[in-house]
C-alpha cells in the first residue's frame, strides 16, 4: 500500500471497521477455523509491520486515495 501511496494506518481504520460489523453479526466460527483471521488480531500484526517499515513514522506526504 504505502509504494502505492496509501497511507498504511488506514487499514488499521479498516480493521476497526470490520471488527465492527462482525461483532454486530455474532460470534461466528472460532480463528482457527475461519479462512480469515479475526480482525482484532490483525490490527498488531498491521501496526507491527508499520513499525518495521517506518521506524521514525509513516511520512506526511502520503494521500488518501
Amino acid at each position: 500500500m504505502a509504494n502505492a501511496g496509501y497511507d498504511p494506518t488506514a487499514m488499521i481504520d479498516v480493521m476497526n471497521v470490520l471488527a465492527s460489523a462482525s461483532a454486530s453479526m455474532g460470534k461466528g466460527p472460532p480463528e482457527t477455523l475461519s479462512t480469515h483471521p479475526h480482525p482484532e488480531n490483525r490490527v498488531e500484526k498491521i501496526q507491527d509491520t508499520i513499525d518495521a517499515l517506518f521506524p521514525k513514522g509513516t511520512p506526511a506526504d502520503f494521500q488518501s486515495k
